[in-house]
């Protein structure tokens, strides 16, 4: 009886280590497939930070580029405009000496209109009224040749320099160069610096 009873306890306590055991091993597996979850989320929002971090770099390099494009054109422009300002400012001086020439031969004819009595005036005299005449058309000829480049430069700054009829109201980035929707959406590479062309901004002027 005593070995029965001893079998019996023997196998009470081989059970509950058994059990003990599956116990162990459940939550052994449960602790494993928690981590393998956690690490499998770790990596998912790593990869996301690293997709947003490329994403705001990108961002950050196209706002930069258009930055730079922009003080490019600026640059481009105050240059033009100063150009076009020393040009008018020549032209103007060259008007104003034409003028005031033209001033004094009119009143150098007018002193021949004055003298009624003499039959044959000085012949310098007559040769200043032709110089006069002439003078008078060199400055309308001025005035308009100056009114035809001052609309030349505009239109130039304002037209797409490829197509010769739209407005330029697209800038390529990175380079700053601009030219019409139209021609720039059949560009892979600025004509002008032959750089990759990566985005297209529109610009309203």
């Amino acid at each position: 009886v005593c070995m029965y009873v001893c079998m019996y306890m023997y196998n009470i306590k081989k059970s509950k280590e058994k059990q003990h055991n599956a116990r162990l091993r459940r939550k052994q597996a449960e602790l494993l497939d928690q981590l393998t979850r956690e690490v499998q989320q770790l990596r998912k929002e790593k990869e996301s930070g690293e997709e947003k971090e490329a994403t705001l770099s990108e961002q950050l390099q196209n706002l930069q580029a258009e930055k730079e494009g922009r003080r490019r054109r600026e640059n481009a422009l105050c240059a033009e405009v100063q150009k076009l300002q020393e040009e008018m400012s020549k032209e103007k001086e060259g008007r104003e000496r034409e003028e005031a020439r033209a001033s004094r031969l009119r009143s150098e004819l007018q002193k021949v209109n004055e003298v009624k009595d003499v039959q044959f005036p000085d012949l310098s005299l007559v040769t200043n009224m032709i110089e006069l005449l002439d003078i008078e058309r060199k400055v309308e000829d001025f005035s308009r040749k100056f009114k035809e480049r001052r609309d030349q430069l505009v239109e130039e700054r304002l037209t797409c320099q490829i197509c010769q009829e739209r407005d330029k109201d697209f800038v390529m980035v990175p380079c700053g160069h601009k030219m019409c929707g139209v021609c720039s959406d059949r560009m892979r590479e600025c004509p002008f610096c032959r750089k990759a062309i990566t985005q297209r901004v529109r610009t309203y002027e």
